[in-house]
């Protein structure tokens, strides 16, 4: 069957059901939907996979939709791979709990949330998974409340061109997730694979002390010069398998005095060069069960939270950790305060 367009008429605006999810899913030669502003969707609370695998799909103007209903838009976009316009400026998102996998697999360049109320949200994951053309997301940092997120697994994973994510007003950061409140989260499950494109994070104000599972959340992420993690909580509840596996252009990494290793970690993977934090001349510190070997640019700082100072790695920095990853005393290099 070939390309076609679907068209909607009426006298009158149509009133919708109040569940309308997978209303247009699986119309996957669909190139074209005309008359979508006929739809009353006033009293719509369920939109979920409502556009799911429309394939063909290029463009959806939904900004005369009225959606002071909305609760449920899971996967309400999710692989539409061809839809390179979207207008929900318009979207009432105040009582929305659930956005899970919304956008996956889109080939959008921007995405356009500033009037996303967020405050009631409690489902994310996957948000923007493999949105692969993605460069921008725009938000309102006084709507985009993430304080009841129990989960951001794959959040951006595979998003190798996402350069921003921030309120154009307000942001002082490419990546600014200053309105994210992580205290009641717990997995952080490959959140950031695959962002080729990101340079720096400075994530040092995220509350993580429940988080039990970092596994992969920066791996693959072969742009990523600096990281700062200052403020992280890992621990032996704590699961960083693979968490920067293949991220070989970080050249900085800041990291607080609530960062253990511990046994059995795999955090930094045989295949990333390591961490050249060196004890004895050719003598490498060995982490959990993995070497960290000679020939990284990577620059580990130590930030400890009660003296306000900054770390250096040098040739005493064996007196921070131990071979075993037991934490001995703290090194002897400071860098007055700043990061050079």
């Amino acid at each position: 069957q070939g390309l076609y367009i679907q068209y909607l008429a009426g006298e009158a605006d149509t009133i919708t059901p109040y569940m309308c999810g997978q209303l247009f899913s699986n119309y996957s030669n669909m190139k074209e939907i005309v008359g979508l502003e006929l739809l009353d969707v006033q009293t719509v609370k369920t939109y979920t996979e409502m556009f799911c695998n429309c394939e063909k799909l290029e463009s959806l103007d939904l900004s005369s939709w009225n959606t002071a209903s909305m609760q449920k838009i899971q996967r309400m976009f999710l692989n539409c791979n061809s839809l390179t316009n979207l207008d929900i400026s318009s979207f009432n998102t105040s009582k929305v709990t659930t956005m899970a996998q919304m956008f996956g697999g889109t080939p959008l360049e921007v995405i356009d949330l500033s009037n996303f109320d967020t405050s009631k949200v409690t489902d994310i994951d996957h948000l923007f998974q493999n949105c692969g053309n993605l460069e921008r997301v725009i938000i309102d940092l006084n709507k985009f409340n993430l304080s009841n997120i129990n989960s951001f697994k794959r959040l951006f994973y595979g998003c190798h061109k996402l350069k921003y994510f921030n309120d154009p007003n307000l942001s002082e950061r490419d990546i600014d997730f200053s309105s994210f409140d992580l205290s009641n989260t717990t997995e952080l499950l490959q959140m950031f694979s695959f962002c080729e494109s990101i340079e720096e994070l400075d994530l040092s104000f995220l509350d993580v002390s429940n988080v039990t599972n970092m596994e992969g959340m920066f791996s693959y992420c072969t742009g990523l010069k600096r990281l700062d993690l200052s403020n992280f909580v890992v621990n032996n509840t704590t699961n960083t398998n693979t968490m920067f596996e293949k991220a070989n252009n970080l050249e900085t990494l800041i990291i607080g005095d609530s960062f253990d290793y511990f046994n059995g970690t795999k955090m930094f993977n045989s295949a990333m060069k390591g961490v050249v934090t060196k004890k004895t001349g050719n003598d490498y510190i060995t982490i959990g069960s993995n070497d960290i070997a000679p020939g990284s640019n990577l620059n580990l700082y130590v930030l400890d939270n009660e003296l306000e100072e900054y770390y250096e790695n040098d040739a005493d920095f064996q007196t921070y950790f131990g071979t075993d990853g037991s934490r001995i005393s703290m090194p002897l290099k400071i860098s007055n305060n700043t990061i050079t």
